[in-house]
C-alpha cells in the first residue's frame, strides 16, 4: 500500500512530493531555487523539511542550505508568480476570484520559468498552451493578480492544491491565506 501512495506522490518522503495538501509546504515541498538551475523539461525539484524556512506565513523546503539561505536573502524572487497556481487557468478561466483561489498546478512536470519568473501549470498540455500565448497572457495575469491583491507579491500562495486534489480545489473546499512580507 505504501508503495502504491509513493507512485502516486501522495506522501512526503524526503526528496519527493507530498501532493495530499496536509503538509503545508509550498507546492508541495518543490524547492523553488532549484528550479532555476533546472533545465526546462527536468522534473521539479523537491527539498527537505530539513532545510525549511518560512515566509508570509508559508513553510518553503529546500534541498541545502545553499538554496534556503538564498530564499531567504531574496525570498520574492523565487516565489511563484501568481502564488503557484495554475498559470492557464488562473489568467484563462472565470472561475477563480480572490476570494477563490486554486488552480491546481504541477510543480513535478509542469512548470515553466518566463521573464525571470518561475511559473506552474497543472499538466504539460496546459503548460504548452500556456506558453504558446505567453505574450498575452502576462499582462492579463499580472493585472488580474494585483488587481485581487494589490501587489504581485502580495496574495496566497499554493500548498495544497495539486493534480491529485483537482476536484477538492475547483469546488473551493481549500482555502489560503493572504501571505504578509516577513521572514520568520
Amino acid at each position: 500500500m505504501i508503495a502504491l501512495l509513493l507512485l502516486a506522490g501522495l506522501i512526503m518522503v524526503e526528496g519527493t512530493p507530498s501532493f495530499n495538501g496536509t503538509s503545508g509546504a509550498v507546492w508541495g515541498g518543490a524547492d523553488v531555487v532549484e528550479y532555476w538551475s533546472l533545465n526546462s523539461g527536468d522534473s521539479g525539484a523537491f527539498g527537505s523539511q530539513q532545510y525549511n524556512r518560512s515566509y508570509g506565513g508559508y513553510t518553503f523546503y529546500f534541498k541545502n542550505f545553499i538554496n534556503a539561505d538564498l530564499f531567504e536573502a531574496a525570498p520574492d524572487s523565487y516565489i511563484p508568480a501568481w502564488g503557484g497556481f495554475d498559470a492557464w487557468s488562473f489568467v484563462y478561466e472565470n472561475h477563480w476570484r480572490a476570494d477563490l483561489m486554486g488552480p491546481p498546478c504541477n510543480p513535478t512536470d509542469s512548470w515553466f520559468i518566463y521573464n525571470q519568473s518561475l511559473y506552474c501549470a497543472l499538466t504539460p498540455y496546459l503548460r504548452d498552451l500556456f506558453l504558446n500565448r505567453v505574450n498575452h497572457s502576462i499582462v492579463p495575469g499580472n493585472d488580474k493578480w494585483i488587481g485581487y491583491y494589490g501587489s504581485l507579491n502580495q496574495g496566497p500562495i499554493n500548498n495544497a492544491c495539486f493534480q491529485t486534489n483537482v476536484a477538492q480545489c475547483n469546488a473551493g473546499n481549500v482555502t489560503f491565506q493572504n501571505r504578509n512580507s516577513t521572514i520568520e
